[in-house]
């Protein structure tokens, strides 16, 4: 039974320009009056997500800035926090500064850049494409180092748009051995750096244990390299039609994409009992199999059959199942 569900933002529960569609919004709220917790899961602060979504009836909790902090809406607090200290912030803004990039520094729930660079933003490869975004979210400071110093509490996130695209492979190999930090990506060309074993499954756990839930009544959905540590975590795990390979290669199970209300399809599959069990990656043919071999005392033959299906499913966007006659035919076959 599904007591969670943990869902990216963009690309999986945004539909662009931070919106939420009506049956996106409608498919929550309904999972919310039933009882079911709908969590955002973000590279963002809480205070700077959506209205839409931060603002919906319902929410109590938010992993936010990759898992580097876990919010209690209600309580207006951090259940979970998982910080970098100023020596490791300090560390990677100058590694920034060798490559010339756009720094970001998220600390205490809110997002600070540079006031020289705010002005600059268009110079910046993907970072151009949200200039007014960034202008009317982030907060300018004259010295990013000196203002962590002196804020002297850790750093949920330092967040990096390098300025030559060529840059970013070499950042990111260079990045991967520092063993102080985890990195990641949202898609968007940038590099999210957070403290080592960061991440939102890591949040996403922390949470859980919070709430005494079991991680086989978990659902997640994502789209990107940011999502798959918690894709990875929970017992169902989602891609989105639109989501990149890596994460649709470790998901269980693939939904439409995030313009065509995918997470409202996966949502309302919940809303039903025969629906879940469509989620657990079977047709009503499975069912079939199941409720058959189960009367012939044979459910190993079923187990296999199931087996073969999940893969199909995985492996096959916009898996259906079988045709009426060749289930009939993979049905006396499983079942004798």
């Amino acid at each position: 039974m599904i007591q969670l569900i943990a869902l990216d933002l963009d690309g999986t529960t945004l539909t662009g320009d931070n919106v939420i569609s009506e049956r996106n919004r409608n498919a929550l709220l309904e999972a919310m009056a039933q009882g079911v917790l709908v969590v955002p899961a973000t590279g963002r602060t809480f205070e700077k997500m959506p209205s839409c979504i931060r603002e919906l009836p319902g929410i109590q909790y938010a992993i936010c800035s990759n898992g580097a902090a876990v919010y209690d809406v209600r309580a207006d607090r951090n259940i979970y926090e998982n910080l970098m200290p100023y020596e490791t912030v300090a560390e990677m803004l100058r590694f920034g500064d060798e490559y010339k990039c756009f720094p970001e520094v998220y600390l205490k729930g809110r997002s600070y850049c540079r006031l020289s660079q705010l002005d600059l933003v268009m110079e910046y490869p993907r970072l151009s494409d949200y200039a007014a975004h960034v202008k009317s979210t982030r907060l300018p400071v004259e010295s990013l180092r000196r203002f962590v110093l002196d804020a002297g509490c850790g750093v949920e996130k330092v967040n990096l748009w390098p300025k030559r695209r060529e840059d970013f492979p070499v950042m990111w190999g260079q990045l991967l051995e520092n063993q102080a930090v985890s990195i990641t990506s949202s898609g968007f060309g940038n590099i999210e750096i957070n403290a080592h074993g960061c991440d939102k499954g890591d949040g996403l756990l922390h949470l859980c244990e919070y709430l005494t839930i079991s991680r086989e009544n978990v659902m997640a959905a994502g789209d990107n390299l940011n999502d798959g540590p918690m894709l990875r975590f929970a017992g169902e795990s989602v891609a989105m039609g639109n989501a990149i390979d890596d994460v649709k290669n470790i998901a269980k199970y693939i939904a439409k994409t995030n313009l065509e209300d995918g997470v409202a399809e996966m949502v309302e599959k919940t809303g039903s009992e025969k629906e879940i069990d469509k989620r657990e990656g079977t047709s009503a043919l499975s069912f079939a199999i199941i409720r058959r071999s189960r009367k012939a005392g044979q459910p190993g033959r079923a187990k296999a059959f199931l087996l073969q299906e999940k893969n199909e499913r995985k492996h096959t966007p916009g898996f259906t199942g079988q045709s009426f006659g060749l289930c009939r035919k993979r049905l006396s076959a499983a079942v004798g």
